[in-house]
């Protein structure tokens, strides 16, 4: 009888520890933000560090400098600021720039710094939560809302800062009008785009939405109530 008892006893801790198979991060998720994020990111690590002259002059679109170039002017005619053009004709010149300062250059490689610092941050982390919390499925899931919490917001971050530092088409002083201009643009003009302005706003939008995917639950098990077990006394180190 008492062997019986044990035997549910185990089958029960077991259960309790995930060895039933549940987890909050199943093998889709896990490839995808611990396998196919981190390629990416490292990809732009790359691009930032190895290819500064290219990536620096993508950074603003020709087209987009060009929309506003003559949002400006046109406002400008309207409201003598002629002089908020300045930021927009910078983009234009150094668009077609060749050799970059030394100041620039450091920015770069310092942002391909950041680019790897989040590759691994990425590929080893999802790694050993997955690994190591495999057994402990509610701790686990709350390590992961506190892991996608950060990169969500640095998602926003990265897209609302990208848009912030576009050229101004309004000539407006008003940091909302001047964002609104740049959002009209970028929604109405699909030569105001390139593949490195696609890739800091379109795709880091949406591997925000596979986080909150994750957040409320899709395509993995949920454990909201759950308590994480204690360590057992006998275990602890001496």
């Amino acid at each position: 009888m008492s062997s019986s008892i044990s035997k549910r006893s185990s089958s029960s801790n077991a259960g309790s520890n995930g060895s039933n198979g549940r987890t909050s991060l199943p093998l889709g998720w896990y490839v995808f933000f611990g396998i196919v994020e981190p390629i990416s990111v490292l990809a732009g690590c790359v691009y930032a560090t190895f290819f500064q002259s290219n990536y620096h002059n993508e950074l603003i679109p020709k087209g987009y400098a060009q929309r506003a170039i003559a949002g400006i002017a046109v406002q400008g005619a309207k409201k003598s600021v002629w002089k908020a053009g300045t930021a927009a004709k910078t983009a234009i010149i150094t668009s077609t720039a060749g050799q970059l300062d030394a100041a620039s250059q450091m920015a770069l490689a310092q942002l391909g710094s950041c680019y790897f610092l989040i590759m691994l941050n990425s590929a080893l982390m999802f790694y050993a939560i997955r690994r190591w919390f495999s057994q402990q499925p509610v701790a686990q899931e709350r390590v992961l809302y506190f892991l996608f919490t950060v990169l969500g917001l640095a998602d926003w971050t990265h897209i609302l800062l990208t848009i912030h530092f576009l050229p101004n088409p309004s000539g407006s002083s008003n940091a909302l009008l001047a964002f609104a201009s740049k959002v009209w643009i970028l929604t109405t003009d699909m030569q105001a785009w390139n593949s490195l302005l696609f890739g800091n706003i379109v795709i880091t939008f949406l591997l925000f939405v596979a986080r909150a995917a994750w957040w409320v639950g899709l395509g993995r098990d949920r454990f909201f109530g759950g308590s994480v077990p204690a360590v057992p006394s006998d275990s602890k180190t001496r």
